[in-house]
């Protein structure tokens, strides 16, 4: 939300000038604007009639909100909305920037005065093209090209504000872009036929060119000497077709010199036609032909050798002494370039290791000094080895660069004692005599050339840094092919060409100031390691001293020394080396105090991905006198920057998110320059709403939509990876997530990332839907979104959304419109009401207010409570009968027409003949009383209810009718359907009846109670029986005992004294009852016989 507040006040107004609303219009009538442009709508204040008043009510806080497109304030449309009031026009002004291209509509409104102004309508063009805000690429995104082939770039052209500018809104004025081409590693690459094709389809500009350049290129496009947002942009050339006419050749070692019985070398570089290495092994053929006699020479050993990509060697041996041609050809194209190359064959015996090479010119030398080494050509007997002095060949160059040195070289004159003119070099103790040319000469070609083992190279150098040398003796290099690295280094620092490279002449007073010296030799070479050599001397008014600190080494040659001034006024200082004044001093500088110079205080600033931002650098920088001017400032990396006076707009290129700065530089009217920097935090939006469904239906008690999700939910965040918050909520139901695969879970922070959909309180009532997620899980967990609205809910409801990231959140409304259905109507009635006297003539009334178990209200309907009673009459039936006596209401006179009664000892209901109607109401009476009416009329009716019958109990039958009534929405038509009733029942008694808890507990008790009696009657038979059981054997040992005991003591002596088997002993113990008996009779009348048997036998 934007809101701006502005306190005005006045004198007190009568009612008829009181503000009742505002009228708006473009200022000037100008609706047509660039991207960039100030728009100002003019706002002014009407009275009740409407005229124009100067309201500035005492006092009153007056807040003026912008819309764009219904979007408050601040937003991608527009930027820097503002208001004042203009006191000449009595009107107040709303001002603000366009920064999107379209077309779009605004409006004002003012929540005191609750003035909601009519839509103003406007365009917005693109702005001035901005060369950092235009996109480059390649046509048809093709990045690999063949030499000599065209390669097509579209430019993209855009303003300030990244809106795209087309050959429509620009006319077909060209602008001019420059191209170039660079290697990654920086050497320059060529393009050729560079050509603008002008306006192409969707905006775009071409540029048509030849690449010829092979290699891995970056191609840097310009616009007014500013590169494009998106440029370099990178492509490969790969070489084109070899072209035999632009292939050369090239001596291994530099060198056409070639040692007779080595190796000759020459490597073949294989071009393209624009000069391009072609890669590949090709088919060369060479001859070589001796120059004195024009014949061909036959070559044995010829062989072609691929050493790098596109470079092949040629190599074979040479055994003949003389010059000679070389031609190196294709058989079907001819030969290559500069062709033929002559060499020539020389007679030696150098040895690439045993030759030696030494010297103090090996091992370092000094800037401007001559040094010198020795070069001693041995065979490989160690034995000297002369040659021509032409052979000689010393490279001498520099690592860090392509300078070189021309040596001299010069033939030893004596071994045993060297030239004075040279240093002493030291010959190696194989090499004996002199080695000064004296035998007999060569002879070459007819010609004699004098030959010489032993030379001594020279060399001034005026360039300090790191060397290295080569030396060949023809093609034979020396030192085993290894170079020779040395310093040189710089001469003695020259005080009359070094200088003070910066010095300030206005300084802080008490500051601690900066001066650098940078000292050279008499080449401009830079002096190290002399900063204890280096002092400041200052000389100050009034001879006070001044603090000074020694000299630091910041680079090589490079010395930085600090002094502080602390009296105000002019002063002289003067830099010595070695107690000698540089040039220049001494040198004059002012001392001011510290409020004099400006100081550039550094800026932080925010703003969303997707909008602009003001801001005023100027506002904490400090400057004499309050003024100070831009002298410069830096293009940030990832936006735009335009200057309005003291503030500077931002705006951040589309999709970039993070950090980004520039720097700028003011200065005061003395012009003293300072500098600064602006830290630009661009901050991820969040996530917006790309679309919201709308008219949305739902059923009331249905979840919806049956099948699937409501369609049209779609958000955007630039962020793909990272979890945003999503929250449903609804003020009457629930938003629920269907089925689909997700992972539960509670989050504790908003932030991070993840790769799978997070819920949290999904469909519980009361609480809201929480979806954590990125923002693709997101968009595919709103297609399953459902809604249930609360329990017998219908009407307009509203799904609120809100998108959160850790930056901020957005909120969406989305209507939704819930059906009514029919529902049941319900009666809260007690089950039972106690009427203390009974069978009284005057009756008594039910629904006492002193009964507890009533309560105010004792019939509805769900439905009801969102029918508008001002428009319609939700009306029910209400049927009230009693099984014994009859029953008295007071109703409303209203009611004649729709109540009909049955009398006590009729079975058919009749509508009533005679009524006496008092105050508008009317009473009737009779078994039953049923009537038509609102749910309202019905509780009193019901409240007021009389009974009159016996003492005894009797029942009342309560029966709701809604009349099929269910709601009127959307249009309020009434709707009806089928009929829905509800009936209860209430004792009417006179006395309280058992409450169920005390049923239960009367019942349980005589459960327990039955159980326990049955429990003891088992007890008791148990006991009985076990006591029947014992007395029944106790009974057989009385009878039986006489007989057994006589037969056991007649052979009780026997037994024992003779008995041969103890089996035929039986003991019986136990009652001796009739059933017993009867049952073990065989067996003991067996037992019995066979004992008399047993004592006749003993």
């Amino acid at each position: 939300m934007f809101k701006l507040p502005f306190i005005i006040k006045a004198a007190s107004q009568s009612d008829e000038l009181l503000p009742s609303g505002c009228s708006v219009r473009w200022k000037n009538d100008k609706f047509q604007f660039q991207a960039g442009d100030i728009a100002t709508i003019r706002v002014k204040v009407l009275d009740k009639l409407g005229n124009e008043i100067n309201y500035l009510a005492n006092g009153a806080l007056v807040n003026f909100t912008l819309y764009i497109n219904d979007t408050k304030g601040n937003s991608s449309f527009v930027s820097g909305v503002s208001s004042s009031f203009d006191e000449k026009s009595t009107s107040w002004n709303m001002t603000f920037l366009p920064i999107l291209v379209g077309h779009f509509s605004a409006n004002v409104s003012e929540d005191r005065i609750g003035f909601f102004g009519s839509l103003l309508h406007f365009n917005v063009s693109a702005g001035p093209i901005y060369s950092s805000a235009c996109v480059a690429s390649w046509m048809d995104l093709v990045t690999e090209f063949v030499a000599g082939s065209k390669a097509k770039v579209l430019i993209l052209p855009k303003d300030a504000f990244g809106n795209n500018i087309s050959s429509a809104t620009e006319g077909i004025a060209p602008y001019i872009f420059n191209i170039s081409a660079l290697h990654r590693y920086g050497n320059n690459a060529d393009i050729l036929n560079i050509t603008s094709m002008g306006w192409m389809s969707y905006g775009y500009i071409a540029i048509e060119f030849v690449v010829a350049t092979a290699g891995n290129l970056l191609l840097h496009v310009e616009h007014e000497n500013s590169s494009l947002y998106n440029t370099p942009l990178p492509f490969i050339v790969k070489p084109g077709l070899l072209e035999i006419s632009k292939c050369f050749a090239q001596w291994n070692y530099d060198t056409n010199g070639v040692r007779i019985f080595s190796k000759l070398q020459i490597l073949i570089y294989q071009q393209d036609g624009y000069g391009n290495t072609v890669p590949g092994f090709y088919l060369f053929d060479a001859s070589v032909v001796e120059k004195a006699t024009n014949l061909s020479i036959p070559i044995g050993d010829m062989s072609f050798v691929e050493v790098v990509p596109g470079i092949q060697l040629l190599s074979f041996t040479v055994s003949e002494p003389g010059n000679f041609s070389i031609n190196i050809f294709d058989s079907e194209h001819g030969s290559i370039s500069k062709m033929p190359y002559e060499y020539t064959v020389f007679v030696g015996y150098c040895d690439s290791v045993r030759s030696v090479v030494n010297g103090s010119g090996l091992l370092g030398s000094v800037v401007g000094q001559v040094s010198s080494f020795s070069v001693y050509l041995q065979d490989e007997y160690d034995d000297p080895s002369p040659v021509e002095l032409e052979r000689i060949q010393v490279q001498i160059s520099r690592k860090n660069d392509s300078y070189n040195l021309q040596p001299n070289i010069s033939p030893l004159v004596d071994a045993d004692g060297p030239d004075p003119n040279h240093d002493h070099i030291s010959k190696p103790p194989t090499s004996t005599g002199p080695t000064l040319v004296g035998g007999a000469p060569d002879t070459i070609g007819g010609v004699e050339h004098d030959e010489s083992s032993s030379f001594i190279i020279s060399y001034t150098t005026e360039r300090s840094g790191s060397y290295d040398t080569r030396v060949f003796c023809g093609n034979i290099p020396l030192n085993g092919g290894l170079p020779f690295t040395f310093e040189v280094s710089p001469g003695v620092v020259n005080t009359s060409i070094s200088s003070i490279v910066k010095f300030f002449p206005e300084v802080k007073k008490q500051a601690r100031n900066e001066i650098r010296i940078k000292l050279v030799d008499s080449f401009m070479n830079p002096v190290p390691s002399q900063k204890s050599k280096l002092k400041l001397e200052t000389h100050y008014k009034n001879s006070t001293e001044a603090l000074t600190w020694s000299f630091e080494e910041d680079t090589a040659g490079l010395f930085v020394g600090y002094y502080q001034a602390s009296n105000l006024g002019k002063h002289k200082i003067c830099v010595l080396f070695e107690d000698r004044p540089l040039l220049g001093c001494p040198l004059e500088f002012m001392v001011y105090e510290s409020n004099y110079f400006p100081e550039a205080i550094n800026d932080d600033v925010s703003v969303w991905e997707d909008e602009s931002v003001a801001f005023d650098v100027l506002a904490n920088d400090r400057f004499s006198d309050g003024t100070a001017n831009f002298v410069g400032w830096s293009k940030p990396h990832h936006g735009t920057i335009l200057q309005y006076g003291r503030f500077f707009r931002y705006t951040p290129h589309k999709g970039f998110v993070g950090n980004d700065s520039f720097n700028y530089t003011i200065s005061d009217k003395n012009l003293n320059i300072a500098s600064g920097s602006v830290m630009i935090l661009v901050l991820i939006s969040p996530p917006r709403f790309l679309s919201l469904p709308v008219q949305l239906q739902a059923v009331e008690d249905t979840l919806a939509p049956e099948f699937g999700g409501f369609p049209g939910f779609e958000m955007r965040y630039s962020n793909s990876v990272e979890n945003i918050t999503v929250i449903l909520s609804a003020e009457s139901g629930s938003v629920i997530l269907s089925s689909i695969p997700v992972q539960v879970w509670e989050p504790l922070e908003y932030s991070g990332s993840g790769s799978g959909l997070y819920v949290k309180n999904g469909g519980r009532p009361g609480e809201a839907l929480i979806l954590v997620g990125p923002v693709e899980m997101i968009n595919s967990a709103l297609q399953s979104i459902k809604y249930l609205g609360n329990e017998n809910f219908c009407g307009h409801d509203v799904i609120t959304i809100l998108a959160r990231n850790t930056n901020g959140q957005r909120e969406a409304h989305v209507p939704i419109l819930v059906e009514p259905v029919n529902d049941p109507p319900w009666i809260r009635v007690p089950r039972y009401i106690v009427l203390n006297g009974m069978g009284h003539k005057d009756g008594l009334l039910i629904f006492d207010n002193k009964t507890k178990d009533t309560s105010d209200i004792l019939l509805g309907d769900p439905d009801n409570v969102h029918f508008p009673d001002h428009i319609y009459d939700f009306t029910v039936l209400l049927t009230i009968e009693v099984s014994a006596g009859t029953l008295s209401a007071i109703l409303q006179g209203d009611f004649v027409d729709t109540t009909e009664i049955k009398p006590e000892k009729a079975f058919h209901w009749q509508p009533l003949y005679s009524v006496v109607i008092i105050g508008n109401s009317f009473v009737v009476e009779g078994k039953g009383i049923r009537f038509r009416g609102k749910l309202k009329e019905c509780n009193i009716a019901l409240r007021q209810l009389i009974y009159k019958g016996p003492s005894h109990d009797a029942i009342l039958t309560i029966d709701l009718n809604d009349m099929g009534n269910y709601g009127c929405y959307p249009d309020c038509s009434l709707k009806i359907t089928v009929p829905l009733s509800t009936k209860a029942t209430i004792d009417l008694c006179d006395r309280k009846p058992m409450t169920p808890l005390l049923a239960f507990f009367l019942g349980a008790a005589i459960i327990i109670g039955f159980i326990m009696t049955f429990i003891l009657g088992l007890v008791l038979l148990f006991f009985s029986c076990k006591c029947a059981f014992a007395l029944q054997k106790n009974r057989g040992n009385s009878c039986n005992l006489s007989k057994v005991e006589l037969a056991t003591t007649e052979a009780v002596n026997e037994m024992v004294l003779s008995a041969t088997s103890s089996d035929n002993v039986t003991y019986f113990t136990g009652c001796s009852s009739p059933f017993l008996l009867r049952r073990h009779h065989g067996n003991f009348h067996q037992r019995e016989s066979g004992s008399k048997e047993y004592l006749s036998n003993t």
